[in-house]
Parts: C-alpha cells; sequence; structure tokens
C-alpha cells in the first residue's frame, strides 16, 4: 500500500510539471516539450527594463510565462553577465561593450534607456547566476542565448549550470551565431540548442535541416512572423524542435496561429492580451 501510495504521488507531480510546462520529453535523439512554452523576452520587459533584476522577477511571478529569456555576454575577466545589445550607449550611462569592462566596472553601470527604466533607476546589468537563482525559485525554463562569449565562456557557462544544478532537460541554449553551435556542442550534446535566423535573412530550409541534424537534440527557432506551416512539419519529420522569437505584445491573432499550425514555443515581452 505505501509503495502503491508513493508511485501515485510521484504521478501527480509529473501531471503538474507537464501542465506548466517544465518537463521536456527526448525521443528518437531530439527533444520536445509537453506544452506550448511561453517565454518571457529578457523579463518582463515590455513593463520593465529589460534583462533586468525586476523584469526577470515580475515575469516569474506570473503564471502565463513557462519560462525566462535572456542574452549572455562575456565581461574582460571572463565574467558571465546579461545583456542584448552589443553596445552599451543605447541602454545605459556607459559607452562601448560588455567586454571592455571588468565585472566590478560592470557592476557600477546603470539602466537608464529601457521600459520605465526613470521608476527603476537602480538596476544594474545582473549576473547569470542571479538570473538562474530567480528561474530555479520560480520553476521557470531558462532560454539563454549566447549572444558574445568565447570557447572558455561556454565551459564557464555549462559550470555554473551544473553547479547550479541544472540538468539537460530544464535548459535551453540558443543563438544566432552559427559558429558556435559546433564549439558548444563539442563541449556538450545534452542541452537542447536552437539555431536563431533574422527575419531579414533568407535560408534554405534544406540547408537548416543538413546543418542542425549533424548534432544532438537540436531545434530551429525563427521570426514569429516569418515562419510556415511547411517549416514546422519539416522540422518535426527531422526530430527538430520548433520554436519562434519576436511575437509582438499583445498580437492575440499570431500567437494563436503560432499554436495551431504547431509550433512549440515564442518568446513575447508581455503576456497581457495573448489569452
Amino acid at each position: 500500500m505505501a509503495n502503491k501510495s508513493k508511485w501515485i504521488g510521484c504521478l501527480l507531480v509529473m501531471a503538474v510539471l507537464c501542465a506548466a510546462g517544465l518537463v521536456m520529453v527526448k525521443e528518437s535523439g531530439s527533444f520536445m516539450e509537453a506544452e506550448f512554452i511561453l517565454q518571457a523576452h529578457r523579463g518582463l520587459s515590455e513593463q520593465y527594463p529589460e534583462n533586468t533584476a525586476i523584469a526577470f522577477l515580475e515575469a516569474a511571478k506570473s503564471k502565463e510565462f513557462q519560462a525566462i529569456e535572456t542574452d549572455i555576454q562575456e565581461t574582460s575577466d571572463g565574467e558571465l553577465v546579461l545583456f542584448h545589445d552589443s553596445s552599451l550607449k543605447k541602454r545605459t550611462d556607459a559607452e562601448g561593450k560588455i567586454g571592455d569592462y571588468t565585472l566590478e566596472e560592470v557592476k557600477k553601470i546603470r539602466i537608464d534607456n529601457a521600459s520605465n527604466s526613470e521608476d527603476y533607476p537602480n538596476e544594474r546589468i545582473p549576473l547569470l547566476s542571479d538570473y538562474l537563482e530567480i528561474c530555479k525559485e520560480y520553476q521557470k525554463i531558462p532560454y539563454i542565448e549566447l549572444k558574445s562569449i568565447s570557447f572558455e565562456g561556454m565551459k564557464k557557462l555549462l559550470q555554473i549550470l551544473k553547479e547550479g544544478g541544472w540538468d539537460e532537460r530544464r535548459c535551453v541554449i540558443t543563438t544566432f551565431v552559427k559558429e558556435y553551435i559546433p564549439q558548444f556542442r563539442s563541449l556538450n550534446d545534452s542541452y537542447p540548442m536552437e539555431f536563431m535566423v533574422d527575419k531579414k535573412e533568407s535560408y534554405e530550409m534544406e540547408e537548416i535541416i543538413e546543418f542542425l541534424g549533424a548534432y544532438p537534440n537540436m531545434g530551429f527557432r525563427p521570426n514569429a512572423y516569418v515562419i510556415t506551416k511547411e517549416e514546422v512539419e519539416l522540422c518535426k519529420k527531422n526530430g527538430l524542435l520548433i520554436e519562434a522569437y519576436g511575437l509582438k505584445a499583445g498580437d492575440k491573432e499570431m500567437f494563436q496561429q503560432l499554436k495551431r499550425i504547431g509550433v512549440q514555443g515564442v518568446t513575447c515581452n508581455d503576456y497581457a492580451g495573448l489569452q
């Protein structure tokens, strides 16, 4: 009787995790997710300064988001921080690039030009570890885009993930940089990884399929406004996860269309108006 109750309890836990979209299932060398995954793009960035602790925390508190997306860059002394742009000038009170500064110098940079940044004047560029702690506390899937990172930085990323207890089915790595994929895969072939393409770029699906098919646990992530049903079906036929990025806040029609054609997840700056 005790063993039976134990198994029932385990099944109930798994059911809850699946409903929340927190369980990834590996099949035939590829991977898939139990539910459509709505990902907070740089946190709840429609309402709070992007890629900041407050944006991550507010996204984590919402039941609408199952995941939180961010961008990783490397400081001059090899530490991993979260920032999107190649230049600091647009979003902060500093100039140059993240890679021009040490971690201690980055900690002093203030985010002063983002959504409602005037209401949050003390927000700084966060560490990767800060973001992961929030994801873990609120049981959100981390989606980490490799923005500007060295091979040694990739090693450090994997070390941080391992030390933080993130198993290979609860974290997704993404990138626009094609060269990063073989580099990262030489270090780890288990973490799900997705290749992104800019919506302004033309691409051949046959080439995408051939390239991604050379590595395990891969996915394709085009822009939400260019993805087609045929591309979705082709990816699934070839064992690739198919997600999208760039859904505009409040675009309920496109949100429903993505789900209808079989896309498995998308980033968005806000959850409001999508349901």
